[in-house]
């Protein structure tokens, strides 16, 4: 076998491997974006359910505020005269009013992020909202918008060669 033979066959094996390890890691990265994607409902769903305790206790206490004052107007000025219910009013209006405040703040929005973030962080995913963000390895799988537009012209490259309707490939 002569010298360019070789070196073309070297070429081509080299080709081979290359594309090869594209469609491997590729396939990786779906992979991982599969795991990172299925802990996203529970997440949701968890803080979904804490939102809703919180509006829920917010509730309860609306709805104790509004009777003790349908209570005190009905009463008129003796509710407020008797030495306890004095004391009851101010102590809603110093300790469970702030205590009102501070829950009305601690929206789990914030939690959430941190794990979902953490989540991503952990499975080497990088959503572009974090490209620029220092704190990831630089190994992680960036899914970028240019990434959703390849997947689609992928599709229309395969729907073009094997001549599909899009039902087909759908299916």
């Amino acid at each position: 076998m002569t010298l360019p033979c070789m070196k073309l066959l070297l070429l081509i094996g080299f080709l081979i491997c290359r594309a090869s390890a594209d469609i491997f890691s590729s396939m990786a990265t779906m992979k991982a974006l599969v795991g990172a994607e299925k802990d996203i409902p529970v997440m949701i769903n968890a803080y979904i359910e804490r939102e809703m305790e919180r509006l829920e206790y917010l509730r309860r206490f609306a709805d104790d505020v509004q009777q003790r004052n349908d209570n005190a107007i009905a009463d008129g000025e003796e509710s407020i005269t008797h030495p306890i219910n004095a004391f009851l009013l101010i102590k809603e209006m110093t300790t469970d009013w702030r205590k009102v405040v501070n829950v009305m703040l601690s929206n789990s929005a914030e939690e959430f992020i941190r794990n979902a973030t953490h989540q991503r962080i952990m499975k080497h995913i990088r959503y572009p909202t974090d490209a620029f963000d220092d704190n990831l390895a630089c190994n992680s799988f960036v899914v970028f918008k240019e990434d959703l537009a390849g997947a689609a012209i992928g599709l229309l490259r395969l729907q073009d060669t094997y001549r599909m309707d899009t039902t087909d490939i759908a299916n």
